[in-house]
């Protein structure tokens, strides 16, 4: 068995969901892949280069795939022990390039397509985004780390996301579209020792009040109801700390260094 991606043109293909895993699922031969499914294509060959490339005995977790086209559609397949990494360079390069992605041989699992409106693409330096179940990408993009908080899924992974800035700070998020937590951790010095802050991020400054439950990936996270964000606000926080600026005076954080040893 392998395990299968399907690429697609959004521009080709129907908006409903129910209706494009349908298309994805049928015959192009009508159609044919477009100017940036073959940039995409050509990009993903450079770090995962075809079956016909590989040698005889193809070790463990090798980084080959097979290509193929069907029409307005290009599948990708790999070995399941080079899945995460497979995947993990084409959704990379699927953002870069605007194409969207299905990863068909996981269980549930979404299809994701791109905004319409262009993000940046350029790379980020010093920086380090882990989406659960891929691969570290290291200096993303500010478009790659808005499609990671897409991705979050109620039931199927990726449920969190953690973007890490080489001298240690950190944002991490959990949850789905239908809201998420955010949580940051930042480093400094006192009293010359390295010490972290550790704070949730929160609609309001009150640290009481009723409890709700965050899903992503099959799990559940109880948090104060406050402290449940919108995916639109998590990526503003996100992006702000990706450039090195203050988020929205409207975010509120609750500091729980002390609940973690800080």
């Amino acid at each position: 068995m392998s395990f299968d991606i399907a690429v697609f043109d959004p521009a080709l293909a129907p908006a409903d969901e129910d209706a494009l895993r349908d298309w994805l699922t049928g015959e192009h031969l009508q159609a044919a892949a477009t100017p940036r499914l073959l940039a995409w294509e050509d990009d993903l060959r450079r770090r995962v280069p075809g079956y016909e490339l590989a040698p005889e005995e193809l070790p463990e977790g090798a980084l080959f795939a097979g290509y193929s086209a069907s029409g307005a559609v290009i599948w990708v397949s790999c070995t399941f022990s080079a899945a995460q990494a497979v995947e993990t360079h084409v959704r990379e390069l699927a953002v870069h390039h605007g194409v969207g992605v299905w990863a068909v041989s996981s269980s549930n699992a979404p299809v994701w397509t791109p905004p319409r409106e262009p993000r940046a693409t350029e790379p980020r330096r010093g920086f380090r985004l882990t989406v659960e179940n891929l691969d570290v990408v290291v200096d993303p993009s500010e478009a790659l780390v808005c499609a990671a908080v897409e991705w979050l899924d109620p039931g199927y992974v990726p449920g969190f996301l953690v973007l890490e800035k080489r001298n240690g700070d950190y944002t991490q998020v959990f949850g789905s579209a239908d809201g998420v937590t955010l949580e940051r951790r930042r480093w400094r010095r006192r009293l010359g020792r390295r010490v972290f802050r550790h704070e949730v991020a929160a609609t309001a400054a009150e640290e009481s009040g009723p409890e709700v439950d965050v899903e992503g990936a099959g799990r559940a996270r109880r948090i104060r109801e406050n402290e449940r964000l919108t995916p639109v606000f998590a990526t503003e926080i996100l992006l702000a700390f990706l450039r090195g600026a203050e988020p929205a005076a409207s975010v509120h954080w609750h500091d729980i260094t002390a609940e973690l040893g800080g």
